[in-house]
């Protein structure tokens, strides 16, 4: 069953007046021909009821909707009274009106007015229908074109965040151009920090002149949303008051958060959240690549180690050992076992490097004094002196972490002579440790590179830092090179 809209009671009331006029003119043509016999008049009056009360049924199958019924219904109303009425006043004016004389002449132009009347109102409906249509259509239209428009925008945005080199990059045209396809006067993209647990503010945009980003924490509501990965609205002192927010996860990457002031329908939330999605693959693919670019730099380095370092020892005791076979002298034995000593040396370090690439680490409470002693004891030393200053317990995982001290001796020794001292403890701050020695330094312009694979200033493979700083980055420390009190090198690690 239909429901009951006002379009449809104006439809029914519509009919019913003019079956109503109708009804009347018969009714009065009748009442004439029963009262006063056969005339003209009365027949003209039957005739034109008969005819509206065929056009409120020929109303239900027209073209015409049933919201512009009315505007047929005030036709045929507003026709039989002017010719009616009309006459009616003139007869009036000349002398009075008598149902016996004039009676079924009023009917008859009062149906007359009334069929003329529903003819002119029949064309002011379809007009009216016409002009909605167009109306419709040209809305359509425009619809249409800003949907178009918007598609055009969402396009060429994703191809944008696709072709992004870093998440700084996505982050930044995520706000500048995706914002054009997502209402509302804010937009934000914050990235998270794993190793600190935290979002930090990448890029942003807001009407809110007073308005800073701040970095979100693990207590906020933005990082709930972030951890729980679903998109939702939310409210926060640590975002701008312009309306509604509305937050989606990137993933493990960060948080996209945009505002709008009149809030966000569907179309504006599948949007936003293709724009987000998007931006979660590009991060995706960035990620990938550098990972694999930094595998492809450690094959680099293990094929020069294999084809330049591993090869200079092996040749000496090839060297050496041909001189044997002819000499029968084994004093080249001891240079044989010190270039053995070597390959091995080159095999652990590039194997530590391979390890280095996982980032997995078991961390657990290490005390500092007996794992450097431990560490100092595995090099070759020479006569160098360990000096230890205050050391306390940290969380790390012990084989890398003794991995690290042994690749720092060992750059010191190489570096630094025979007799070099070698100095551990805490900063200042208690919030981290440091290496230094009394060698010969690292120059100032140098000490952005030391950490690069192949980086050497001596006799070294040119991996043993790179494993340091990998050690470093797996527990989510920072290293800086600095210039110790003696003059040598003193590399800083904080927590």
């Amino acid at each position: 069953m239909d429901r009951l809209t006002p379009q449809r009671v104006a439809a029914v009331g519509s009919m019913l007046g003019v079956g109503a006029v109708g009804v009347a003119l018969v009714v009065l043509g009748g009442g004439h021909y029963v009262s006063y016999g056969r005339t003209t008049m009365p027949t003209v009056a039957v005739a034109a009821g008969v005819l509206l009360l065929f056009c409120g049924s020929y109303l239900l199958g027209s073209d015409v909707s049933r919201g512009n019924y009315p505007y047929v219904a005030a036709g045929t109303g507003g026709g039989a009274l002017a010719f009616g009425g009309g006459a009616a006043l003139l007869f009036a004016a000349s002398g009075g009106v008598t149902f016996r004389e004039e009676g079924a002449l009023l009917g008859a132009l009062a149906g007359v007015g009334a069929v003329a009347g529903f003819a002119v109102g029949l064309q002011t409906a379809r007009v009216r229908d016409a002009e909605s249509r167009a109306d419709h259509a040209a809305t359509i239209a425009e619809r249409l074109s800003e949907e178009r428009g918007r598609f055009a925008v969402l396009n060429e945005t994703t191809r944008s965040l696709l072709d992004a080199a870093d998440r700084e990059t996505v982050a930044s045209r995520l706000v500048e151009d995706g914002r054009v396809g997502i209402p509302g006067p804010f937009a934000g993209v914050w990235l998270h920090e794993p190793d600190r647990d935290r979002l930090v503010p990448s890029a942003t945009t807001s009407t809110a002149v007073d308005w800073e980003p701040q970095q979100l924490w693990p207590d906020s509501e933005a990082m709930a949303v972030f951890e729980a990965g679903a998109p939702t609205t939310l409210e926060g002192d640590e975002f701008p008051d312009l309306g509604v927010l509305y937050a989606l996860p990137l993933g493990e990457h960060g948080l996209l958060v945009v505002g709008a002031s009149q809030g966000f329908d569907e179309k504006a939330r599948d949007i936003a959240e293709v724009y987000a999605r998007t931006a979660e693959a590009a991060m995706d693919r960035i990620e990938r690549e550098q990972e694999l670019q930094r595998q492809n730099e450690r094959l680099e380095s293990f094929a020069s180690v294999v084809s330049h370092d591993l090869r200079n020892p092996l040749n000496v005791v090839r060297g050496r050992a041909q001189l044997v076979k002819q000499t029968g002298d084994i004093e080249h034995v001891e240079s044989m076992f010190e270039s053995l000593d070597r390959m091995e040396t080159i095999i652990q370090d590039v194997l530590a490097l391979a390890q280095g690439g996982d980032t997995d680490i078991d961390p657990e409470p290490i005390d500092l004094v007996e794992l450097v002693d431990d560490a100092w004891g595995q090099v070759d030393t020479r006569d160098g002196d360990l000096e230890m200053g205050f050391l306390q317990t940290v969380e790390a995982d012990r084989d890398r972490l003794a991995r690290l001290f042994e690749n720092l001796f060992r750059n010191a020794v190489e570096h630094g002579g025979d007799d070099v001292t070698v100095t551990v403890s805490m900063l200042e701050d208690a919030d981290g440790f440091y290496v230094a020695d009394d060698g010969p330094g690292i120059p100032v312009d140098e000490r952005e590179e030391v950490f690069g694979q192949g980086y050497t200033g001596g006799d070294g493979t040119g991996i043993g830092l790179a494993i340091v700083k990998q050690v470093a980055d797996a527990h989510g420390w920072t290293v800086e090179v600095a210039g110790s009190d003696e003059g040598g090198a003193r590399f800083e690690f904080r927590f």
